[in-house]
């Protein structure tokens, strides 16, 4: 599986949302940094590894990454 394709389809999903909303803070994937990359790759294994999660434990997981 491509977790980096699916970060960067999430991030730029999630960044259309927001410009889309009048939030133009989120920068395009090729400028943010490769923790916040490797971020997105956690958070989508880790959604795949438990498909009952709950987005409080999704939330959770982020933190302690």
């Amino acid at each position: 599986m491509n977790f980096d394709l699916i970060a960067r389809i999430c991030h730029d999903a999630n960044r259309l949302w927001a410009s889309a909303n009048g939030d133009h803070s989120i920068p395009a994937w090729s400028e943010t940094t490769e923790q916040h990359r490797q971020s997105l790759r956690n958070g989508i294994q880790f959604t795949i590894d438990n498909p009952d999660v709950q987005p409080a434990d999704q939330h959770q997981q982020w933190c302690d990454f």
